[in-house]
């Protein structure tokens, strides 16, 4: 077998021994894995929780895991933007350390998406997630 193999298999073993713990356990071990302080815990760059290869992992406050979610389910398909009947606009908004921001009222909803992005980028650095990089705009 040659090194190559060997590793990409190593890798494997790794994850189904992950998967098969319980949620709690498996953090656990993920944690001690980047030597979690206590607080910090452990992001999945790519938002599946289920890929659990050590390339995907990374430390993470709380706070740093809940900016890096996708898409709720609301009025609008972009991130941080709602549509307002009242105003008959859209309004941007984005929560930075569990306060929500106001970024504005846009008569385009791409406008106050990219707007959002603009602050996500600012606000979170690495672990932002964009409606440009969710392939929305």
């Amino acid at each position: 077998m040659k090194f190559d193999q060997a590793s990409r298999l190593a890798e494997v073993v790794w994850m189904a021994r992950l998967a098969d713990m319980p949620r709690g356990e498996n953090r656990a071990v993920l944690q001690r894995t980047y030597n979690g302080e206590p607080g910090c815990g452990v992001d999945h760059k790519d938002r599946d929780s289920l890929n659990n290869q050590r390339s995907n992992l990374r430390p993470a406050t709380d706070v740093q895991n809940a900016q890096n979610r996708g898409i709720r389910k609301h009025s609008t398909p972009y991130k941080g933007v709602h549509f307002r009947k009242s105003y008959r606009k859209y309004i941007a908004y984005i929560q930075i350390n569990k306060k929500f921001k106001y970024l504005g009222v846009f008569t385009d909803a791409k406008e106050a998406a990219r707007t959002y992005d603009r602050e996500a980028l600012l606000h979170f650095g690495e672990f932002a997630v964009t409606n440009q990089q969710m392939g929305v705009l």
